[in-house]
């Protein structure tokens, strides 16, 4: 069985090859050489990029990542010839680390060429911060952001947009969890520090919910910090840190009908509301699972049925939605409105 790196080739007979990763099957082949051809066996490092740059004299940029090759559909996006802009390419080429995980999304391809025109290398860029060799593994290395301004100096501007989107998005996260952290209950403050989500994920929530009861006697205090707390997330409900669950996952903990009590008590403030309202809504929700979290289990109404509310809650709810500007069209549709004594449907 030949291997590269986590990658093993066995031959199944009949001139069919198992390519398996970590004792998984990964691909069936006829191609023998298919995993040399798609996954060199090495990450790009220094020394082997700028022996390679010493053979390159011209440079395309095409659309799209490479994997055995260019895709079909790739368009290029730039061809670069001149001896002053290949040796600041050399010049700005510079690797800085192993990215620990591979980018989202991937393009577009450095196709390196020799004097003779034939094929040195190719190299697929990843959201303007990681490259690797052409192939499907991983492999992928942190490249400096110098490279991304040369690109966009030759009218490739994908690279550079896209690494200063991920900056800007990392730091509304690093605010959005300040504010999260800022407005948990005082009482959890010692747990979360904890990591309440682990316990969450373990279904270990009774120091939690003691610690709630005994800072607020009140099932209903406990139920409104609750919903503070789950409304004080990022500022979008179908796209969140999953952290933000921890206070979902407590929330079902109380009985459906006390929570949409407490709704139509009108007693609520906005960012109160703004937690019932995610609540509700929640089989709707996406939450963003870092690879390396648990995943909660949650018990949540399906999303075919809807949930039956009182009307006076469904009232506070969709007027709530529309002051915010946050009525989502699926809204109505998630709630089967009940009359006034709770035994039927009302119109709507």
């Amino acid at each position: 069985m030949a291997s590269i790196d986590d990658f093993q080739v066995r031959a199944l007979g009949e001139g069919r090859y198992e390519v398996r990763k970590a004792g998984r099957v990964f691909a069936t082949t006829t191609d023998p050489d298919w995993l040399a051809r798609m996954f060199p066996g090495t990450a790009p490092s220094q020394p082997i990029l700028d022996a390679l740059l010493t053979e390159t004299t011209r440079v395309r940029v095409w659309s799209g990542g490479a994997e055995d090759d260019l895709l079909p559909d790739a368009q290029c996006l730039a061809d670069i010839d001149l001896p002053a802009a290949l040796a600041l390419f050399r010049a700005l080429l510079v690797l800085a680390g192993r990215a620990p995980q591979a980018p989202s999304t991937r393009g577009p391809t450095l196709e390196l060429l020799s004097a003779a025109g034939e094929r040195v290398a190719l190299l697929v860029l990843g959201r303007g911060q990681a490259l690797r060799w052409k192939g499907l593994a991983d492999g992928w290395q942190h490249y400096d952001d110098g490279l991304n301004g040369w690109l966009e100096d030759h009218g490739v501007v994908q690279p550079r947009a896209e690494y200063f989107a991920d900056i800007r998005d990392h730091k509304r996260w690093l605010a959005a969890s300040d504010d999260w952290y800022d407005a948990t209950p005082a009482e959890l403050s010692a747990i979360v520090c904890n990591d309440l989500y682990a316990a969450c994920a373990r279904g270990d929530l009774r120091p939690a919910l003691a610690a709630l009861a005994m800072a607020r006697p009140k099932v209903i205090d406990q139920m409104r910090a609750l919903l503070r707390w789950f409304g004080s997330g990022v500022s979008t409900w179908n796209d969140f840190p999953a952290y933000e669950l921890c206070a979902e996952v407590l929330l079902r903990t109380f009985p459906w009908d006390a929570l949409l009590a407490v709704v139509a008590a009108d007693t609520l403030d906005d960012r109160q509301l703004d937690g019932a309202t995610r609540l509700l809504v929640a089989a709707e929700h996406t939450p963003a699972f870092p690879p390396w979290t648990p995943r909660l289990r949650i018990v949540r109404p399906p999303s075919v049925a809807p949930i039956a509310v009182p009307v006076a809650a469904y009232v506070r709810i969709v007027a709530h939605c529309r002051s915010s500007e946050r009525l989502e069209p699926h809204l109505a549709g998630r709630f089967k409105v009940l009359d006034e004594a709770g035994t039927g449907d009302r119109q709507k």
